[in-house]
């Protein structure tokens, strides 16, 4: 019998409640042992079963950068996966955060069976981008696994890393400096200038908001998606940018106003290089203007100008006259992006009865959603208040997202969304 006493023993508190059990068992009929045992048997069930799940997972670990997307990665080859954790592993080495990572997205190239990974990823504090990713291009490349890897750095803030393994292309890392190319405390501001007022349609016509997306043909995936907006943005193409063409041709076929994005010289060019086709001020007169018409053969169905850095290029007028002349001449437009508050872009252009505009607000100089959001809605106040305002952005995840978001409530407030070639003056 279970709990007997023995004589003289005084039985434990565990004894006692079992022969208070064994007396309950004897006194109950069969129908209430059984509800009694299934009752048992769940509770046990519900305790233990997520215990032994948890003790049998992987603990958690902070990872300093995403793993492959999962769908991806059961498709990608052998060598594709040992690429890209060799990438993670290294870019992880230098710095590199899951933060950091603004796309990670996969594709399939056209007549291959090789999922492409498309990563981009903001350079490091201090860091340069064509350094970076040489460094990682040199980590990639192993010839047992037939893996190789190519960098080629764009100019000094975006820089791509291709790697191939056994003959397909797997990889395409972009690195790219988020931050906008301008002359600290001078013109993060809304600006305005008073001795070129703009017309007087501008000031009292519907409120309206141009935005620039600045940096085209580097992000197909992000770009496409800008694209597909339904309001009408308009987009400034790099000379060098390797799907710059292709972009322009499929912006003009939606009726977007498509932009020549001019690099000219900044004034910390040691750290900021203007990359292809840039001009520089000691340039003499006949290289500018051999530049110039290189760069706006390179883009088709171009309508306008805007400057890529400049902000030492646009305080010297006689060489911005060079550039405004064979603007106008090409019966095109120029937008001063006002990346120094010296600059006399603006003034030239009029000079030379160049259709000029100027930007008036920098949408995503500090690239997170919350800011973007906040300089959009400051470009829409801006609009309310002198009637129009141009806006510039670039084509990032967190822009695209906010523009998302913030330009359906520019609408709802009243403010048309138009083409650049609309607020030229």
């Amino acid at each position: 019998m279970i709990g007997r006493r023995e004589r003289g023993v005084r039985p434990s508190p565990l004894a006692r409640l079992l022969q208070r059990a064994e007396r309950a068992l004897r006194a109950a009929s069969p129908a209430h042992i059984l509800v009694l045992a299934l009752a048992g048997l769940a509770l046990f069930l519900l305790i233990t079963v997520p215990l032994v799940a948890g003790l049998g997972g992987p603990p958690a670990a902070a990872e300093p950068a995403p793993a492959a997307p999962p769908a991806a990665a059961d498709r990608s080859s052998p060598g594709s996966r040992a690429a890209g954790a060799r990438a993670l592993e290294y870019l992880s080495g230098q710095g590199v955060t899951r933060e950091a990572f603004t796309t990670f997205s996969v594709a399939q190239t056209p007549g291959s069976d090789e999922p492409l990974h498309i990563w981009e990823l903001a350079l490091p504090e201090g860091r340069r981008a064509g350094e970076l990713a040489q460094g990682l291009a040199g980590a990639l490349i192993d010839p047992g696994r037939k893996i190789e890897a190519s960098a080629v750095a764009f100019d000094s803030k975006t820089a791509q890393v291709t790697v191939v393994a056994a003959g397909q292309t797997t990889h395409n890392i972009l690195i790219s400096d988020l931050r906008a190319e301008i002359v600290p405390g001078e013109v993060i501001r809304e600006t305005e200038l008073q001795d070129l007022p703009p017309p007087q349609q501008l000031k009292t016509g519907p409120v309206r908001v141009a935005i620039i997306i600045d940096d085209i043909g580097y992000r197909p995936q992000i770009e496409a998606e800008l694209l597909a907006l339904p309001q009408s943005l308009s987009f400034a193409v790099l000379p060098g940018a390797p799907n710059g063409a292709q972009f322009a041709e499929q912006a003009h076929a939606q009726g977007r106003s498509v932009l020549l994005h001019l690099p000219l010289e900044p004034l910390d060019l040691e750290q900021n290089s203007p990359g292809p086709g840039a001009l520089f001020v000691a340039m003499p007169p006949e290289e500018i203007e051999r530049v110039v018409l290189a760069d706006l053969a390179a883009v088709p169905y171009i309508e306008g100008v805007n400057n890529h850095m400049g902000s030492r290029f646009t305080q010297e007028p006689e060489p911005l006259r060079i550039v405004l002349q064979l603007v106008r001449d090409h019966g095109l437009y120029f937008v001063d992006s006002l990346t120094t508050g010296r600059s006399q872009a603006f003034r030239v252009s009029h000079s030379l009865n160049v259709p000029t505009g100027r930007r008036d607000v920098f949408l995503d100089h500090t690239p997170s959603y919350e800011h973007v959001l906040g300089q959009l809605r400051r470009l829409g106040a801006l609009a309310q208040r002198q009637g129009f305002a141009v806006g510039i952005g670039h084509p990032y995840e967190v822009t695209l997202a906010a523009l998302r978001q913030g330009l359906p409530e520019l609408q709802a407030q009243g403010v048309l969304i138009v083409p650049m070639r609309e607020l030229v003056y």
